[in-house]
């Protein structure tokens, strides 16, 4: 084969390595500038560039290739560069080489033998690298790179973390049957008041005044926090005299609450509060009581029954205690860092490479930037920066966070893209708001018109369910009632046609919740104390005041205070809530929408707080679990059309595509810029760069741009219960009139059965004028919280559903509300309140017997256990050579029972089950085998 080595008189290459310096080579074989790739990052939306092809490298070139790998290996920088001689416009007769193209060898797809040494060229080492190493967990106090090199510290800022008021509620239930006998007996309960991070906890009491038994338990507080609990208690009794006699006179039992207080040896009576009195009469009465108490620390709540020489029986006992309590600490000083200073440190120790992100979102003057960017003062806090740990604490453990989390939670929470740019020759991390990446303003325009184009449905940009929030919210909820807000939710959209899920979830937590317990357990009260915070990440949401940060409230991004939220002037990161993020993605995943403004996105699930109620400055107001009109979303910037042409790509457009447009005083490259060209009908269209293959033809993939009107040039309206969308004149303003179609009017909903993990439900159909009924949405929660939980969404001919996955013996709280075609809903209908069934079988004791006779069978065994209690026992008993088992229901909860009318002599099998008030049968005992005695001969004499 011949091989053209003759150096070029207007292009040369130049091999550059640390080692050698510059050395101008041959002409790699292959090296053709229409190989030059361009394609969009699908996570990330930056456009990044490639090589295609392998070059081929021949004498003193390849030996150069050998010596560097065989010395310095894999990760050899060999770099490249083409120049291409030019003239200089400032001086006549003078030309200059100018770089055209500049990169790294690929050392990974290297490959020799005796003549050539091919191998791939990277346009970006910067890419590859950090391709390498964005999952990797970096602890980010580190100060040195993943290299060795050493940095300084990450630069850490104080602020002053807001007190959260909390809200806890718990609930605890007795339905069944209870006997509590005895002088100032507490009831079996399990914990009544919160056992939140151990503010509060279960005690045995060890000794105090007034005669209480050892094993009475107590719910104290261990927090230093100022705690009003409310407690409301419903008892269903009836008290019967225990001894005749004497203590007739006894007939009473009275339920009280005692409070007590810790003084370091014991527990000490303070007050009690009466909820009532049971009198002897036989018949069931029913208490109510509703209390706020006030506890200190280490103050203890007891439930008592005091029924001297009588007993009650309990037919129905419901306590819920919800907990109000501030958290009042000196600690104004806790570490933080910026979120543009954490980019740059995580990028910098995984590249090696100093001052490497540049994002005027996350940008603020003091760094140089002309303006705060709207993410600017945004932070990040650890566990153990939240519990101000001293860093040199044995138990301290600095955050830990991958380059790749922080980035995708950035934009789960914002909606962010990234990429790398080339500002001379520096290559730096470019991150921005997503709408960078999609400018508005036309950067390349090809001249001729396009060939062989055709036009693809991109299934990319339709979306039928939308996933927003946070993977982590606390492990809180069932305590708080679901009060916090910024946990993960869920929407669906109208799509049906594909599944197809846009899911933007934030491993970074944005809970408020979390963030004030781990705040409630500081290091100078808790120094040896793990907790589950410890290892987790925050968003802050910072503002300044001038002398200190501190955490923006309400009031600093909304109109109105929010509403469906404990202590609305306590809560913080509202902005990052999940319908909030939802917006901010809106223009997104709303392009697949603009055929169907007249439909709705719809609240599905969350798992957090769904009732908060939001209106940011200058928007609309929304529920978290609100529908959205898709005409109400931000206008998409592409429609779900993937055009694919041909055009070929020549010098001028090369230089576009290398070129920069500027944009409000920045220069962007023009490749995030609309690419305006002539299509198949000779008119102008314009997209968004996917991919390019300047090879050959040129391969374009080009997404549609939406050139459709804009939504303030149009008016909704709705016609016979339909929304209508139509272009009005210029500046014409949207008006949307929802009185002309007239909401749902809902039916009455009815328990009809139960079982230990669900509820059945029927409700009467709902009505509506119009006649565009469109269904129903099921709620459930448990009864003891605020929130409600969409199980399911029904049709319209819907009148009966099943509510599953309930926990056994655990009271719920039922809702429906119907919907209409427009999106109008009903009140939400009545509510009903059932205890799912007991579904636990007793756990049966042992059999053993007593000495048989001829025709009987004396049986006992111990008692069985049940998470309620067992009501009764099943004796069984076969002849031992035979199958069939006869069963006696002893109809008591003896622990005996003698077996009669047996026959003399025979072998015979017993075992025994147990059962409870549901009808639940345990499995069966050990089986007793063993024969009754011969029968006896009684002789009489005669006279």
């Amino acid at each position: 084969m011949a091989i053209d080595n003759v150096k070029h008189n207007r292009v040369r290459y130049t091999f550059y390595h640390d080692s050698i310096g510059n050395v101008v080579i041959d002409e790699p074989i292959g090296f053709n500038d229409d190989d030059l790739e361009y394609s969009r990052n699908k996570d990330y939306h930056g456009v990044f560039t490639l090589f295609s092809n392998n070059l081929e490298f021949y004498g003193s070139s390849k030996t150069i290739i050998l010596d560097i790998y065989n010395t310095y290996g894999i990760n050899s920088k060999l770099k490249l560069t083409k120049e291409v001689l030019e003239e200089d416009t400032t001086q006549v007769n003078t030309m200059l080489w100018v770089k055209e193209y500049e990169g790294f060898l690929d050392f990974t797809t290297l490959s020799y033998d005796d003549i050539k040494a091919t191998c791939k060229f990277n346009a970006s080492s910067l890419s590859s690298l950090i391709k390498s190493r964005e999952s990797t967990d970096i602890e980010i106090e580190r100060t040195t790179t993943l290299d060795g090199r050493e940095i300084p510290k990450i630069n850490t800022e104080l602020i002053t973390l807001t007190e959260r008021d909390v809200l806890v509620v718990n609930q605890s239930i007795i339905d069944g049957t209870q006997i509590l006998m005895g002088t100032a007996e507490l009831t079996p309960l399990t914990k009544v008041v919160s056992n939140q991070d151990d503010d509060f906890s279960a005690q045995v009491i060890t000794s105090t005044s007034g005669g209480y038994t050892a094993d009475n338990f107590f719910w104290t507080s261990n927090s230093d926090a100022s705690t009003t609990l409310n407690i409301d208690v419903t008892i269903d009794a009836s008290a019967n005299i225990l001894y005749s006699g004497g203590n007739s006179g006894a007939s009473y039992s009275t339920f009280e609450i005692h409070k007590f207080g810790w003084d370091g040896t014991n527990y000490n009576f303070i007050e009690k509060y009466t909820i009532g009195t049971i009198s002897y009469n036989g018949v069931s009465n029913t208490l109510t009581f509703n209390q706020d108490i006030s506890l200190s620390l280490d103050d203890s709540l007891a439930l008592v029954l005091n029924s001297s020489y009588s007993i009650c029986t309990i037919t129905k006992l419901n306590i819920t205690a919800s907990e109000s309590s501030s958290y009042t600490t000196t600690i104004t000083n806790n570490k933080f860092v910026f979120i543009h200073e954490l980019l740059d440190k995580l990028y910098t120790i995984i590249t090696d490479k100093d001052n490497i992100v540049y994002s005027e979102y996350f940008g603020r003057t003091d760094l140089g930037y002309a303006s705060l960017g709207s993410g600017g003062y945004t932070g990040l806090i650890s566990g153990f920066w939240i519990r101000n740990f001293d860093e040199n604490a044995e138990r301290y453990k600095p955050p830990v966070i991958s380059p790749r989390d922080l980035v995708r939670s950035l934009d789960a929470v914002f909606n962010i893209g990234m990429g790398i740019e080339k500002i001379g020759r520096k290559e730096r991390v470019v991150i921005e708001d997503k709408k960078y990446f999609y400018q508005n303003v036309v950067g390349i325009k090809l001249p001729n018109q396009v060939n062989n184009l055709t036009r693809d449905v991109y299934t990319d940009l339709f979306f039928n369910e939308l996933e927003v929030g946070f993977s982590k919210s606390g492990g809180y909820d069932r305590e708080m009632g679901l009060d916090e807000p910024n946990a993960k939710s869920t929407f669906t959209t109208f799509v049906t046609a594909l599944k197809n899920k846009y899911s933007k979830v934030s491993k970074v937590r944005g809970d408020s919740y979390g963030k004030e317990f781990a705040r409630r357990k500081p290091q100078d009260k808790f120094p040896t104390e793990d907790t589950q915070y410890d290892d987790y990440n925050w968003f802050l949401d910072i503002k300044y005041n001038g002398i200190e940060y501190t955490e923006k409230l309400w009031s600093d991004r909304f109109e109105e205070k929010p509403t469906g939220v404990f202590s609305p002037d306590t809560l913080t990161n509202i902005y990052f809530s999940p319908f909030n993020c939802l917006l901010r993605h809106a223009w997104w995943f709303s392009s697949g929408f603009e055929k169907d403004l007249d439909k709705y996105t719809r609240f599905s699930s969350s798992t957090g707080n769904s009732e908060l109620v939001t209106k940011l400055i200058g928007g609309e107001m929304y529920a978290e679990n609100g529908n959205v009109l898709n005409y109400e979303l931000d206008r998409p910037r592409l429609l779900p059309e993937l055009i694919k042409f041909e055009h070929n790509v020549d010098s001028d457009i090369r230089n576009q595509l290398k070129g920069y447009t500027t944009i409000d005083g920045r220069e962007v490259p023009n490749f995030y810029c609309l690419i305006e060209f002539i299509n198949e009908n000779g008119e102008t269209e314009q997209g968004y760069l996917k991919s390019l293959k300047p090879n050959g033809a040129g391969q374009w993939e080009i997404i549609k741009a939406n050139t459709n009107v804009r939504r303030a040039q149009q008016i909704i309206d709705y016609k016979d219960g339909q929304a209508e969308i139509f272009t009005g004149s210029s500046g014409s303003a949207s008006i949307i009139d929802a009185n002309v179609n007239s909401a749902p009017i809902i039916g009455t909903l009815s328990y009809v059965s139960d079982t230990s993990s669900s509820v059945s439900l029927s409700w009467d159909a709902a009505t509506d004028d119009d006649g565009n009924l469109d269904g129903y949405y099921v709620y459930y929660r448990l009864s003891s919280v605020t929130s409600w939980t969409l199980f399911s969404t029904e049709l319209s001919s819907a009148t009966s559903k099943t509510v599953t996955g309930l926990s056994e013996i655990t009271s719920y709280d039922f809702s429906i509300i119907a919907f209409d075609t427009a999106g109008l809903q009903s009140d939400r209908s009545n509510i009903v309140t059932q205890t799912t069934a007991d579904g636990t079988a007793p756990t049966i004791g042992t059999l053993s017997k007593g000495v048989q006779t001829d025709t009987t069978f004396p049986l006992n065994w111990t008692a069985a256990t049940d998470n309620v209690a067992v009501t009764g026992y099943k004796v069984l008993y076969k002849v031992s050579t035979d199958s069939t088992w006869t069963t006696i229901d002893t109809l008591s909860t003896d622990l005996t029972y003698t077996v009669t009318g047996l026959t003399p002599s025979t072998s015979y099998d017993f075992k025994l089950q147990a059962y409870d008030a549901e009808g639940n049968v345990s499995s069966d005992s050990n089986i007793v085998t063993d024969s009754t005695n011969a029968s006896s001969v009684t002789w009489s004499s005669y006279n």
